[in-house]
């Protein structure tokens, strides 16, 4: 499988994350619009053969730019069993 530039094939190395996004948009005459778009989540240690110091630089740059955009409304999900003060967003 290779959506988005994910995944691998046998030319590719295996990507985990990319800069493209999927996006929902609901809009119409009668609508206001509005985007629905799921982006990952920051994290501060890369796991060998999975993930690389580019990905978490680009994950955290991805984040940033929705969060700087003053029309954007972020809804952060974090897991019940951690500590709120100690997650990064």
């Amino acid at each position: 499988m290779n959506e988005m530039g994910v995944g691998s094939t046998n030319d590719q190395v295996q990507r985990t994350f990319s800069q493209d996004v999927l996006r929902l948009e609901i809009s119409g005459p009668t609508q206001e619009h509005f985007s629905v778009i799921d982006v990952p989540g920051i994290f501060k240690r890369t796991t060998q053969g999975v993930t690389t110091k580019d990905d978490m630089n680009m994950i955290d740059e991805m984040v940033r730019g929705y969060m700087s955009n003053p029309r954007s409304i972020m809804l952060t999900v974090v897991p019940c069993n951690v500590d709120i003060a100690t997650q990064e967003i």
